[in-house]
């Protein structure tokens, strides 16, 4: 791994080597060129000036801030200089405050520090180990590239994390927020409270990053690959981001029926969650999918009065969805089976 910076971290009188590393890749989407779409050759941008109607040259151009509708103060490269602060090597820990103190919207950027050789290490793990033990986060400053910097940084694992933060004059308040006082008034009825706490429990689980995935990228690159090698693109059938409108379910006798006259019956699987209309009520839930395979975990409902057929079916088909284990697109049809390959429902893309 690339280091990025060197110096000390500095708790009053003791200073501390480190290195600091790139913890996050800066490579979130897809790079792409703009081309002449008839030769396939890159484009170029120009400094173009619509007054003269000509190109400028990097010695017309300057820089300037715009303090009203086209009125602008020009700054010269003389006064960037004097408003930049001369860089450091040490990160300086100014105070040490509680972990949950400092509000998650400051958070920005992140950033691994790890002693710089085997001297140093004793005294980072001894400093790392005490604010593990006292629940404590150092917010520090640094002057990196001319700017100053202010860092979080947190115990994590066996090295320290420098979170970047961003200034409060950067957060935006929530005054403009419309609507924001009306939810001072809203009250909150006890049988719905019972609802969301059940659908919080159900919902409820560990924090695991291998099963997140970009599938956008996943799905893009996958297309640039087929379309390097010559291939044929094809649409890969797609579980996730669409309605679903039940045309059969499993009653539980082995048998797979039709919802009833005038109800309609739909699922839709989206970020591990899963929703839809059981007919009468709304359902709620979670569930995994990798690959083919497929896992619903119980599910609450919104619990309004319906007539005894309906509630019948709600019940029958809940129980059928939440006994499946694959499922497939067949001929645009979603097909989902359990266990022992009884099918458990069949559905079409809403609106088709």
């Amino acid at each position: 791994m690339r280091t990025e910076w060197k110096g000390y971290l500095k708790f009053r009188l003791v200073a501390i080597p480190i290195k600091m590393y790139g913890a996050i890749t800066a490579k979130r989407t897809v790079p792409f060129h703009l081309l002449h779409k008839a030769c396939k050759s890159r484009i170029r941008h120009q400094n173009f000036c619509p007054t003269d109607g000509r190109v400028l040259s990097d010695e017309e151009i300057v820089r300037g801030y715009e303090y009203g509708k086209d009125m602008y103060v020009i700054v010269t490269d003389e006064e960037l200089e004097k408003a930049k602060m001369e860089s450091t090597e040490v990160i300086e820990v100014l105070k040490l405050v509680k972990d949950d103190q400092i509000g998650p919207i400051y958070y920005s950027g992140s950033h691994y520090l790890a002693p710089d050789g085997s001297v140093a290490a004793e005294a980072f793990v001894l400093f790392l180990k005490a604010m593990e033990d006292a629940g404590r986060t150092a917010l520090a400053r640094v002057v990196l590239r001319n700017r100053e910097h202010l860092f979080a940084i947190k115990p994590y694992n066996q090295v320290m994390i420098a979170y970047s933060l961003h200034y409060p004059e950067q957060i935006i308040g929530m005054d403009g927020i419309e609507g924001l006082k009306e939810l001072e008034k809203v009250k909150v009825d006890s049988e719905n409270m019972k609802m969301a706490r059940d659908l919080i429990k159900t919902m409820s689980g560990e924090f695991i990053p291998g099963e997140l995935a970009d599938q956008y990228n996943r799905t893009l690159l996958e297309i640039i690959r087929t379309k390097a090698e010559g291939g044929e693109i094809k649409a890969a059938p797609r579980l996730e981001g669409v309605e679903w409108e039940v045309t059969g379910y499993n009653n539980g006798r082995q048998a797979v029926v039709g919802p009833k006259v005038g109800s309609r019956l739909t699922v839709m699987f989206r970020d591990g969650q899963v929703s839809g209309s059981s007919g009468c009520n709304r359902f709620h839930g979670s569930f995994k999918a990798q690959g083919n395979a497929l896992a619903i975990q119980p599910l609450a409902t919104t619990r309004m009065a319906c007539e005894e057929g309906l509630m019948a079916q709600e019940q029958e088909f809940l129980r059928a969805l939440q006994s499946a284990t694959t499922w497939k697109i067949v001929r645009g049809m979603l097909d989902v089976h359990r266990a022992d390959g009884e099918r458990v429902l069949t559905a079409s893309p809403a609106g088709e």
